[in-house]
């Protein structure tokens, strides 16, 4: 399954919740059948458009979703209810439908991104710390190898309100952190991650002492340079 699909399964999830509930609720069935229609009609058209997003990335989804919709039965605010046939349906291929679903999301979150993330190569001499995204156009990934350059980093994109997604994972030995990005926020993002880099840069030099001998023989050269041009002037 392709992990992209992963938030819209989580949110047919909760609308197959609310739909088991409705069913479950007779009290509202019997005081308002017409509000109680509506409803129903609301969570199998959300469930329905739900699927086609997710059938649209990964057309052989393993899930019987064809019964699921075949068995669900059809209401207008005009036809008689009968509350046995939707008990009926809540029991058996609403109930089947959420078993199968929650099955599937357990096994997508036991390996959550591996495959996708192997396909990403951290390049030895590259002086770029993205790429794009493997599998979706239109956005991109961030790697660190820090935990603290990580965590600033997700600190920055939280308070500029960016959407990101966020996978660790160790690598021949090494803990690395991915983050998937949009494309279309690249600019924003790359100062985040230029102001990531300054808060953690190193100096060159680490020994203040020496930093300043440097500078100090800098100026020195610049000054003789200059004498050295006014005397051959003269």
């Amino acid at each position: 399954m392709a992990y992209e699909n992963l938030e819209q399964l989580k949110e047919l999830e909760s609308v197959l919740e609310r739909l088991d509930e409705l069913i479950e609720d007779e009290d509202f069935f019997r005081s308002d059948v017409e509000g109680y229609v509506i409803r129903y009609n609301e969570c199998i058209n959300q469930a329905s458009n739900i699927l086609d997003e997710v059938l649209e990335n990964d057309p052989e989804i393993p899930i019987a979703h064809e019964t699921f919709f075949e068995k669900a039965p059809t209401f207008t605010e005009e036809q008689i209810l009968v509350y046995e046939e939707l008990e009926g349906f809540g029991l058996n291929q609403l109930n089947e439908f959420r078993l199968e679903l929650a099955e599937l999301l357990e096994d997508a979150q036991e390996k959550p991104r591996k495959d996708l993330f192997n396909q990403l190569t951290i390049p030895v001499l590259s002086l770029v710390n993205h790429q794009e995204h493997p599998t979706r156009p239109g956005y991109l990934v961030y790697h660190f190898k820090i935990p603290e350059h990580a965590s600033y980093f997700e600190e920055l994109m939280n308070e500029r309100g960016l959407f990101y997604e966020r996978f660790d994972e160790q690598r021949n030995g090494e803990d690395v952190y991915w983050f998937g990005v949009r494309d279309g926020d690249h600019d924003a993002v790359e100062i985040i991650n230029y102001t990531v880099k300054g808060k953690f840069r190193k100096p060159l030099i680490r020994d203040k002492g020496a930093r300043y001998f440097v500078i100090g023989f800098g100026i020195l050269i610049i000054l003789l340079a200059i004498v050295g041009a006014i005397m051959s002037n003269l």
